[in-house]
């Protein structure tokens, strides 16, 4: 692991000092299913999603899902609340051993990794660059601190801020937000834009924003991949992610499990990692026609969208997040 501990912090290039990120995945996830596909009870850590809060060109649209519609937020980051800190737990009652502080980052590194070890490396760019995974540069402006309040909406941003989104949640105390931009960096002014949006529009004020500079498995139609260079991938770097707005934790346990299986059984797993992903090129295809379609198209098919929201059954909800590697087919 290459940190200090668990969910521990992180220098961001151009900074001059560690940050430990405390944020909330959200994610469509049928804790039922997925428990059953994994063999891991994520109910204690996984936060219901109260409602939606959209925002979309200066238009606002609070929308609850139907009941039924299971959406989650998980606390990533070093507490004992977070997702990473449950899972570790979880491995070390199994007698897994870590080493901590100690990165793999270099291709050379890479090469000397005995044949078949298991490579998870979440966004970040050194171990995309190393292996040579297809992968868009990404930009986001990112803060957080304390909350006073539990119960309030995610929030979503489609604005000119960028092409892709804003966003900002509530999880466990802790209030978080983030500009989000693939391919090209946050253009000049549209920080300060987003912060003061918030403010006005939400109520939410945070300090200290930095910089965050990664990487997403998004640049080709075949990016999914179990298999690099005689390892396994697995999480983001396998490209098992949702490539519209990058929901992110169902794919990295789903393909933990299937990496799991691959130690052993290559072939079953290879089969069953296809099976998962095979609609990323569709998902791959949706996300470049929301980044490069004209705007006032763009509002229309947002809004239309949006407003289907409250009105999805159980059919629905696995169509609309279908794209989700395994959500649906668990």
């Amino acid at each position: 692991e290459r940190r200090d501990r668990v969910g521990g912090p992180v220098r961001f290039e151009g900074s001059d000092h560690d940050t430990v990120i405390i944020a909330g995945d959200g994610t469509p996830m049928q804790l039922a299913a997925m428990k059953s596909y994994t063999g891991i009870d994520l109910s204690p850590v996984a936060v219901p999603i109260p409602r939606l809060r959209l925002h979309i060109y200066g238009r606002m649209r609070e929308v609850e899902f139907a009941p039924g519609i299971e959406t989650y937020l998980f606390e990533r980051g070093p507490r004992s609340s977070s997702l990473d800190e449950y899972l570790y737990h979880i491995a070390k009652d199994l007698g897994v051993n870590f080493s901590f502080g100690d990165p793999v980052t270099g291709k050379e590194e890479i090469e000397r990794l005995p044949p078949g070890t298991i490579i998870a490396t979440g966004l970040f760019h050194e171990s995309y660059d190393a292996l040579g995974v297809p992968a868009l540069p990404a930009w986001g402006y990112y803060a957080q601190g304390k909350a006073d309040v539990e119960d309030s909406p995610v929030i979503l941003y489609f604005d000119e801020f960028t092409r892709d989104y804003g966003f900002a949640m509530t999880i466990n105390g802790i209030q978080a937000a983030m500009l989000f931009s693939r391919e090209w960096p946050v253009r000049p002014g549209a920080e300060e834009e987003f912060r003061e949006a918030l403010r006005v529009n939400d109520g939410i004020e945070l300090n200290n924003w930095s910089l965050i500079e990664s990487r997403v498995p998004a640049r080709r139609f075949r990016n999914p991949r179990l298999f690099w260079g005689g390892h396994i991938l697995t999480g983001s770097i396998s490209g098992t992610i949702d490539p519209v707005v990058f929901f992110g934790v169902h794919g990295a346990l789903v393909s933990g499990k299937i990496a799991a299986v691959a130690v052993e059984e290559p072939a079953i797993a290879e089969r069953e990692f296809h099976r998962i992903n095979r609609l990323f090129p569709l998902s791959l295809a949706a996300s470049y026609f929301l980044r490069y379609c004209p705007v006032p198209i763009l509002k229309r098919v947002l809004w239309w969208g949006a407003g289907l929201v409250p009105y999805l059954d159980k059919r629905l909800q696995d169509l609309m997040f279908s794209g989700v590697p395994g959500h649906g087919r668990l």
